[in-house]
């Protein structure tokens, strides 16, 4: 009844009609949307009226429903991917993602919360390994950071696949995505401070603060303008002033959180943990100086529009 629904009216496959009721086969009805992924574009509700479902697979051929049902579950997952997404979630992140929301979505009472959930486990486990310090924990901790930012993924796939989006559960997404960053930072200053390094830890440390007032300036002004809380002001801010550009979608492409989960975990693999923290406080300079410079002209804008009316 949901595949029905995501499906614009004129695109249903053929089905008998009577009255307001509209019969159509479950399995053909799969094979339809599978083949047009465009055919996600939601219809009114109204236009399908009611409707009722038939199943014809004594009519199929076993492995061809099989066949049918795979390309289905593929064109649906294949779906659920964003315009927005950066080079390392398009294809890094994206396929592992897509594969584990294949296995969970065969169990009928998954739900994008469990999806949700799995990433607070990860981001525990993480900060866990980080505490117990040593380079051990560090190596552990910033692996399981890039893993909580690969399965990050799989709630809001299995949300878009079997349309259970919502506000709520995109702010939970939110976030327990800014607390997993926040504790692999704090775990890794805390990690390192450990071993001897507290000048990288200070660094990580300067960071979280920095970039904690950059988070509260972009959350105020949301609130006072009477809008959800949305962290994405500068990357939104540079799509409106040049949406073509190649050097915004790199500037852009290189502050997502993909691309710095598997920045940090490469890097510590790597031996370099204590610079990681370094570069990360002075790129949170950069931010909060980029934002608040963008938050003071957006500022000036709205209120010569107010003025204006």
């Amino acid at each position: 009844m949901r595949l029905a629904q995501c499906a614009p009216y004129d695109q249903l496959p053929q089905g008998t009609s009577a009255a307001d009721v509209l019969t159509l086969d479950g399995l053909h009805l799969l094979t339809s949307i599978a083949r047009d992924p465009n055919s996600w574009a939601w219809a009114n509700p109204s236009q399908l009226a009611k409707f009722e479902w038939t199943d014809s697979a004594p009519s199929f051929d076993a492995n061809k429903r099989k066949m049918l049902l795979r390309e289905a579950n593929r064109s649906f997952l294949k779906a659920t991917a964003k315009d927005e997404d950066g080079l390392v979630s398009r294809y890094l992140n994206r396929p592992v993602s897509r594969l584990i929301s294949s296995l969970l979505l065969k169990l009928p009472a998954v739900r994008p919360l469990h999806a949700t959930a799995g990433t607070a486990f990860l981001a525990v486990m993480m900060l866990a390994a980080l505490i117990l310090g040593g380079q051990v924990g560090a190596i552990a901790g910033a692996l399981l950071f890039h893993a909580a930012s690969v399965f990050d993924g799989v709630d809001g796939e299995i949300a878009r696949a079997t349309h259970r989006t919502s506000p709520a559960g995109a702010r939970l997404d939110s976030l327990i995505d800014a607390a997993t960053n926040l504790a692999f930072l704090g775990g890794l200053s805390f990690n390192l401070f450990s071993r001897g390094q507290g000048e990288a830890a200070l660094a990580g440390l300067v960071g979280i603060l920095v970039l904690l007032v950059g988070l509260w300036q972009i959350g105020s002004r949301s609130q006072a303008l009477g809008q959800p809380i949305n962290f994405e002001a500068v990357k939104v801010y540079l799509r409106q002033v040049r949406p073509n550009s190649l050097l915004t979608d790199l500037l852009i492409w290189l502050t997502m959180r993909d691309f710095i989960a598997a920045a940090c975990a490469t890097l510590v693999v790597l031996g370099f943990a204590a610079q990681t923290l370094i570069v990360f406080m002075a790129g949170a300079i950069v931010w909060l100086i980029f934002a608040s410079v963008i938050l003071a002209r957006t500022s000036i804008r709205a209120k010569r529009s107010q003025l204006t009316r």
